[in-house]
């Protein structure tokens, strides 16, 4: 207890140095070093500019994020607001970020509800995450607490370009007419035109195309999995069946992106008795109680929960819209845990979530 008080007492009653920021970001990540698009962030002035940093997905983004985050917390002593373009997103961000560092003192909320309101409870924290549609409510109903607003961090700022673009940009325009001297860093996917957006937002560019795993793409035609450079022969006449029994061999998993909530859960169907056949009796214990917990989320469970409590419990689920919000989450959790092997889903998935997948297959490019 004393030590944690201590630990409290150093980082919010005195400023840290660059370097104790870094250290205590790789220390709360369990990281030795920061990767080479980091490194190439951190030559940046990442401490006071504006920056736009443009990599592949799951290249370690966050980070930066999380760098410029403690930085304007603890020595400008200022508040810093996340956004993203999905309440799925907002709320993943929040627990990670809640996890990771509520021992510091950091005080961390989440709004992403009630349009209504300038949300006053606010003001007495330091690190919120919201939707681009919620902040745009926050702006409009005058929140005084913006004004001690020090840095914007914008999660997908591609998404400018999307139907829901005009709500994000214009959140944007505002934040930066309010706060002259808003830090904006912007968080995006490799796209064509980071140089333009950095130009707008008068921030530093950090362009790369560095990734962890490297990007196979394939396809699956005559029982074989072709990858340009070399060819994987599978055994099984059935291209799903046979991806899962190559993919479960290799004690892996796979993601499956199906055209419709209906062709999610009959593949989910499909493959749920062969990939029950390989469960370990320890994976099938753990998989019951994870099933218990899906069909126990509703007092009186629906068809379709007893559905996808039946799949489950041979390590396999579906996930779209229509499941409850506790059922996606115990679903994306145990995902993310190795507890299911195979998830089929609707592309929405990709969106809203980020889960790691050894192998993704996309049966059809039409919806």
């Amino acid at each position: 207890m004393n030590k944690k008080r201590s630990m409290l007492s150093l980082y919010m009653d005195q400023s840290i140095s660059a370097e104790q920021i870094k250290k205590l970001v790789l220390e709360k990540n369990s990281f030795k070093s920061f990767n080479p698009m980091q490194e190439l962030a951190l030559q940046k002035d990442w401490q006071s500019s504006s920056m736009v940093v443009s990599s592949p997905t799951a290249s370690g983004k966050t980070i930066i994020a999380e760098l410029c985050t403690l930085n304007c917390i603890f020595n400008k002593r200022k508040k810093v607001i996340y956004t993203s373009p999905l309440k799925a997103l907002a709320s993943e961000h929040y627990k990670d970020w809640k996890k990771k560092y509520s021992d510091l003192g950091i005080r961390i909320a989440i709004s992403t509800g009630d349009f209504d309101s300038s949300s006053r409870y606010l003001s007495n924290y330091d690190l919120i995450f919201t939707t681009n549609e919620k902040l745009d409510s926050l702006i409009t109903h005058r929140a005084s607490w913006l004004s001690n607003v020090g840095l914007l961090i914008v999660d997908e700022i591609h998404e400018l370009s999307s139907s829901r673009g005009a709500t994000l940009e214009a959140v944007v325009v505002k934040m930066r007419y309010i706060l002259a001297k808003l830090q904006v860093l912007a968080l995006s996917a490799t796209i064509p035109n980071a140089d333009e957006l950095a130009e707008w937002l008068n921030a530093e560019l950090v362009v790369s195309d560095y990734r962890p795993v490297k990007l196979m793409e394939g396809i699956f035609f005559n029982n074989a999995i072709d990858f340009g450079s070399h060819t994987i022969k599978l055994d099984d006449s059935d291209y799903a069946e046979a991806i899962v029994k190559d993919t479960l061999a290799k004690k892996k998993q796979a993601l499956f992106f199906m055209s419709t909530r209906k062709n999610a859960e009959n593949m989910a169907k499909k493959l749920a008795p062969f990939v029950g056949k390989t469960l370990f009796p320890k994976e099938k214990l753990s998989l019951q109680s994870l099933s218990e917990k899906v069909l126990n989320v509703l007092e009186q469970p629906t068809e379709q929960c007893k559905l996808l409590a039946s799949l489950v419990e041979k390590g396999v689920a579906f996930h779209h819209a229509g499941l409850l919000a506790k059922q996606r989450e115990l679903i994306e959790e145990a995902f993310r845990e190795s507890k299911l092997k195979v998830l089929t889903a609707t592309p929405t998935l990709a969106a809203g979530v980020n889960l790691p997948a050894f192998r993704v297959v996309i049966p059809s490019l039409y919806r």
